[in-house]
């Protein structure tokens, strides 16, 4: 963890009191940056944790206004202005742990941005995708990911069709439209959601479809979009390479961005 303090269960405790098996059980979680000190599109992430507790049958009782004051108190407790925060709901037999703590995080550089990232495959598959529930998932692709120069590994299922990045999501670009997943086949992250409403806005045409690895060189470009990445362009994937200086890619980064900057201006008065 990053920082000098955590909080459990309403309280804050010292860094060194961190404890990993307190987070044994079914984890729900979210993993939110700040930015300013506040965090960005905490609203979405908000419904979306709600929504991945009800997904497995768990009822919290967290009102939105509080959780926002703890997060923004952990960030002034730690004088952290930029990072990422780890918000975790552990549901164990009898007890209901809530857990918040700044993670190292790493985001692209301006490079990555403007040359693209690599990416890979990994065969394997959530078993609840639309609920961001802790399934082992990352621990196999971090291994992938450590023992390579990839910046991100797309899962592909048992059919053959590529679902969602093991920490992100993804979209293809071809001919001006922009092609990803279905969205009841993946964890909807919340950048992913942004990347739609500017599509909507500007009338970019969204094609949902499953995408078979077969079919991958019949793409101009191709994106990645998270928490940490916003929207990067991918260069290669395994072998097959993408053009990072896609028009439509950047014009969505810019957009992202400004919608970034809105999110913010409205704690500038607070």
């Amino acid at each position: 963890m990053r920082g000098d303090f955590f909080i459990y269960n309403d309280e804050f405790i010292p860094a060194e009191n961190f404890n990993d098996q307190e987070q044994e059980g079914i984890v729900v979680y979210e993993v939110l940056r700040i930015k300013n000190g506040y965090p960005l599109f905490f609203e979405d992430h908000y419904k979306r944790l709600i929504n991945s507790c009800e997904l497995i049958k768990q009822n919290v009782d967290v009102e939105v206004g509080t959780l926002f004051e703890k997060i923004t108190g952990l960030a002034s407790k730690n004088n952290i202005e930029v990072g990422n925060v780890m918000l975790k709901f552990v549901f164990g037999r009898s007890v209901h742990r809530e857990i918040l703590y700044f993670i190292p995080h790493s985001y692209p550089s301006e490079e990555d941005y403007i040359k693209g990232v690599k990416a890979g495959l990994l065969y394997a598959e959530r078993k609840n995708p639309e609920a961001k529930v802790e399934q082992g998932i990352k621990q196999l692709a971090n291994q992938r990911l450590e023992k390579s120069d990839l910046y991100e590994v797309f899962l592909v299922d048992k059919e053959g069709y590529l679902t969602e990045g093991s920490r992100s999501n993804f979209f293809f670009v071809k001919n001006e439209k922009l092609y990803t997943t279905p969205l009841n086949r993946v964890l909807k992250g919340i950048t992913l959601l942004k990347v739609l409403e500017i599509a909507k806005h500007y009338k970019i045409e969204v094609v949902f479809e499953r995408i078979p690895v077969s079919d991958l060189n019949k793409y101009d470009a191709a994106f990645i979009t998270g928490t940490s990445p916003k929207i990067l362009p991918v260069n290669k994937i395994e072998d097959i390479e993408y053009d990072p200086d896609n028009k439509l890619v950047k014009r969505l980064l810019k957009h992202y961005n400004k919608m970034i900057a809105q999110d913010i201006e409205k704690y500038s008065d607070m």
